[in-house]
């Protein structure tokens, strides 16, 4: 989690944090399984709910495996932005269920 959502969360009342914490704690993706689906299925982009684009990374043999190399790399950034949308999410939903 970087500084930015850290603060966000930080910004809520105690029962929104809580309810961020709590769920997030269920709902966070995990850099290792990540990897482990890429390589040994090259399904990771199921994991973090896209699809389609791992529909095609599928036929296109991971982009002929230029794709799948780069993904090596850019796995880290990938399930950020996921555990990202997870936060932004989260923070909204408690905002709606404690009306603030």
């Amino acid at each position: 989690m970087n500084e930015r959502m850290i603060n966000l969360i930080n910004s809520l009342p105690n029962e929104q944090k809580k309810y961020v914490l709590d769920n997030f704690a269920h709902k966070e993706k995990s850099l290792f399984i990540g990897y482990l689906l890429w390589f040994f299925f090259g399904c990771h982009y199921f994991y973090v709910g896209k699809p389609f684009v791992n529909i095609l990374y599928l036929i296109t043999g991971g982009g002929f495996l230029i794709w799948a190399f780069c993904d090596l790399f850019r796995m880290k950034g990938i399930i950020q932005r996921k555990n990202e949308e997870i936060i932004l999410n989260l923070i909204y939903e408690s905002k709606m269920f404690y009306n603030t």
